[in-house]
């Protein structure tokens, strides 16, 4: 099978899920992978891979977000980058092509023609967001959710749900969760030995991922657990990174809290070994940007830690209350604290390592991805 994978950029420090597919898959088929960007080469090195451009003018550009802002136009055509894929497209013959991103995805589609399967998997906010924001946005996945060849994928089943709210339905929509490489997220049950408790989150500093709100409540756990050493590690990078620190000295809970910056994800294993409870927040936002089902809740599973996270988008669909973690509803400080409060007495949960072993490894991931291929092939 030769696998054509079309993305924006390709890799960025988030998008680890679309890499680590990508290198999988070419051990059985053939896979190649068009981008706009190219980040983190030498870290993700990747054989069959081809940078183009889409450099529209700077008065074409400004036309088509004014059109788009109000809701007129959304259209990606743009001739000199149609060659350039219709040349990828003659050179490669791929039997399938897989996008990433609902919006991403248009800018390729509405400059190519194919008539095999194309696969879109949407990942959050192109689901949410911009489904609720842009009318024009909703017309066109409505279009192409209508064309036989086209099969829609969701990280999880809220996502779809949140469409079908909108009249966005396919009859070959599939939800595709993604998957976590059990051999790197390795765990022992050798309970850590540490005076200090710790609470981790691993996100980008934005909004949706709620760390104003798990901040606020840190420093009313750190009250209410005075006799005990807490500390709270942030790691990941992003535009409200400066405003978290900001507000961490604000709240004067500065020392208590460790901003890591980006990190690899086996430097992701190391921090999570050191870890006693994994926290994940997320908010939807006045936007209604929200997330999936994250793959960092899912690593953090198959560390065999406690989770505790809101009850937001697609997160319920991976963590039960009361067995895997526990859950407050998003922006409740008090319910925050409480949860945390009791995930710092659960210690280690092989029952969570053991749930995405049976139902979320990168293993079952890929056999499912493949199979939807294949069943794409075969009409």
């Amino acid at each position: 099978m030769r696998i054509l994978i079309l993305v924006k950029s390709f890799s960025p420090p988030t998008e680890t899920f679309i890499y680590h597919d990508a290198v999988a898959l070419q051990q059985s088929e053939t896979v190649k992978i068009v981008c706009l960007e190219r980040l983190l080469a030498e870290d993700r090195p990747f054989e069959l891979l081809e940078q183009i451009k889409y450099t529209k003018s700077w008065l074409h550009r400004k036309l088509d977000n004014q059109l788009y802002k109000f809701n007129i136009s959304l259209n990606f055509s743009f001739l000199p980058f149609r060659k350039q894929l219709a040349a990828v497209l003659e050179d490669f013959q791929p039997d399938i092509i897989h996008l990433h991103f609902g919006i991403h995805a248009l800018q390729f589609i509405d400059n190519f023609d194919f008539a095999g399967p194309i696969f879109i998997t949407f990942h959050g906010y192109d689901a949410t967001k911009l489904v609720k924001k842009s009318a024009v946005y909703r017309k066109r996945l409505y279009r192409l959710f209508q064309q036989h060849n086209i099969f829609p994928l969701a990280t999880s089943a809220s996502l779809f749900e949140y469409m079908a709210g909108f009249g966005l339905t396919s009859p070959r929509s599939q939800v595709m969760y993604s998957g976590v490489r059990m051999n790197l997220f390795q765990w022992s049950n050798n309970q850590r030995k540490s005076e200090v408790k710790v609470l981790t989150q691993l996100s980008s500093f934005r909004e949706k991922k709620g760390h104003e709100y798990l901040l606020r409540a840190f420093r009313e756990l750190l009250h209410k657990r005075s006799s005990q050493s807490l500390e709270l590690w942030l790691a990941g990078g992003g535009p409200l990174e400066g405003a978290m620190k900001e507000l961490a000295r604000q709240l004067g809970i500065a020392d208590k809290v460790k901003f890591l910056g980006w990190i690899t994800q086996e430097e992701a294993v190391e921090l999570l070994q050191q870890t006693d409870v994994f926290a994940h927040p997320s908010i939807t936002t006045d936007e209604e940007d929200m997330e999936s089902t994250t793959v960092v809740i899912l690593e953090a599973m198959a560390m065999a830690l406690p989770v505790f996270a809101t009850r937001h988008s697609g997160i319920p669909e991976i963590v039960e209350h009361g067995v895997n973690g526990l859950m407050a509803e998003e922006r409740n400080i008090d319910e925050y604290v409480d949860c945390m409060d009791a995930l710092l007495d659960w210690g280690p949960q092989p029952q969570n390592r053991a749930k995405i072993a049976e139902d979320f490894s990168h293993e079952q991931h890929l056999q499912q991805l493949l199979a939807a291929y294949r069943s794409g092939l075969n009409g």
